[in-house]
């Protein structure tokens, strides 16, 4: 910013009484105390001569445009003062935008700078703006909220997270079968009589892992006074994991895939076998969006959706084979404020920062569950459940970013994220017959916990 004063300091001469008796104090005497006096004549002139110069070529030098508020600067260093003539002239002026700055304070009876410094209507008057400082807006200064977007940053990750699997949960209810009913067993009155192709055995969701599951999260930040404010979002491919119980033929080392089931809600050693073929295809995809005021605190979206497609055949003499299909979907809106704080460790080569936050809020739920043909001229069922219910969240991140330029660091990453009181797809299938051996195959809504973790690789873009 340009004073507007202009001030030119020359040294300070000492009189020629004080000059005398200094030279007299070194041993020249009087006449050497003469021959200063008269060289002193000429150093006033020399020096009032050489500030004239400087004073009008820095006057011509600077020059701002009132109607546009712009400043030009030609030979403003001193060094280009002595440059030869010919390279002065084809130095191009500088131009800088000036912002217009509005002074409540009327002339001042000691201003001594040029009258362009003097402003024009009402105290208006340019003034160039602080350098490295980034102007937001070129309004009003009264009306300006922010004055810079310096902090303000952008990073994008990649996510390669795990999704907690279904683990070992049965195709099927519980049986009044002494031995575990997931490990091949003899069936009673099932299978061909003239073989001993009667074992089978209830299908769990083991072979399901979700690994490796490929997402993407974009974080926006801007720098408070009291914190800072961040937007982000990050959805993930949808993962999908299928089985294939393969060839069947009955034998305990191929056995009838079953469902267990109940009857009227009863348990009971009551099977739905699978005797050709078998299979089970189940997807989950989670997505968030959040908007969060750290350290103090934000909310939370996210949205938690799976589906477990199960279908098998059925070749069982004198009944003509037949295909059955059960499905399962489920759709969890998670609505969650959340407090947390950041924990941060900077040093020259890296920045560490630990980030827990917790969530208590609702579960907004829609299930259902529907069969096709699960039993001989059955058709289709279809059965639904919806509420809401209170649940909660812990969420642990820890970042690394290692700055590669004043503009950009690369991050590194892991979180880990439990989610509770969450309804799954797998867990929410009722394998139930009525009292008249009907199909009733129904929705059973369950609720359970869900673990998601894994690590995150992407870059940070920051506004200098």
């Amino acid at each position: 910013m340009y004073n507007r004063n202009f001030r030119v300091s020359a040294p300070r001469l000492e009189s020629p009484d004080s000059s005398r008796k200094s030279l007299a104090r070194k041993g020249f005497g009087d006449q050497g105390s003469t021959m200063m006096t008269r060289g002193h004549v000429w150093v006033p002139v020399l020096l009032l001569a050489a500030s004239a110069l400087v004073s009008q070529a820095s006057a011509q030098d600077v020059r701002i445009d009132s109607s546009s508020g712009t400043l030009s600067q030609g030979l403003f260093e001193p060094a280009s003062f002595f440059a030869p003539a010919e390279k002065q002239s084809r130095e191009e002026p500088r131009k800088f935008n000036l912002l217009p700055v509005q002074y409540d304070y009327g002339p001042s009876p000691y201003s001594a700078g040029p009258p362009s410094f003097q402003g024009g209507p009402s105290g208006a008057a340019y003034e160039r703006p602080i350098p490295n400082q980034q102007m937001v807006f070129s309004g009003n200064p009264n009306e300006r909220q922010f004055y810079s977007y310096e902090g303000v940053f952008f990073r994008t990750e990649y996510l390669n997270w795990t999704f907690q699997r279904p683990g070992d949960t049965m195709m099927g209810e519980s049986t009044l079968v002494t031995k575990d009913p997931t490990i091949p067993f003899e069936l009673d009155g099932f299978g061909d009589p003239l073989t001993a192709s009667n074992f089978g055995k209830v299908s769990t969701l083991e072979p399901i892992a979700f690994n490796g599951t490929s997402g993407v999260r974009g974080v926006l930040g801007v720098p408070l006074t009291f914190g800072s404010f961040e937007g982000s979002a990050f959805g993930f491919h949808m993962a999908e994991e299928s089985f294939d119980a393969g060839p069947i033929d009955g034998t305990v080392f191929r056995p009838f895939r079953i469902n267990s089931l109940t009857i009227g809600g009863d348990v009971t050693d009551a099977f739905r076998p699978y005797s050709s073929s078998y299979k089970v295809n189940y997807t989950s995809k989670l997505s968030n969006d959040a908007l969060t005021l750290k350290p103090i605190a934000g909310f939370r979206f996210m949205n938690l959706s799976e589906t477990m497609e199960e279908t098998g055949i059925l070749v069982a003499p004198p009944v003509a084979p037949f295909a059955s299909e059960v499905n399962s979907t489920t759709l969890n809106n998670m609505y969650l404020p959340q407090a947390g704080v950041r924990c941060q460790l900077e040093t020259k080569w890296l920045t560490f920062a630990f980030d827990p936050k917790f969530g208590l809020g609702a579960n907004d739920y829609y299930n259902k569950v529907s069969s096709n043909n699960y039993l001989p001229g059955s058709g289709y069922l279809e059965s639904k459940d919806s509420s809401r219910n209170l649940m909660y969240m812990v969420d642990l991140g820890l970042t690394g970013r290692i700055p590669v330029s004043e503009y950009f660091n690369v991050t590194l990453g892991y979180n880990f994220m439990w989610l509770g009181r969450v309804s799954r797809a797998s867990d929410n299938v009722a394998y139930d017959l009525n009292d008249d051996l009907t199909n009733n195959v129904h929705v059973d809504t369950q609720l359970t916990d869900m673990v998601f973790q894994g690590a995150s690789i992407g870059g940070e873009f920051i506004y200098r």
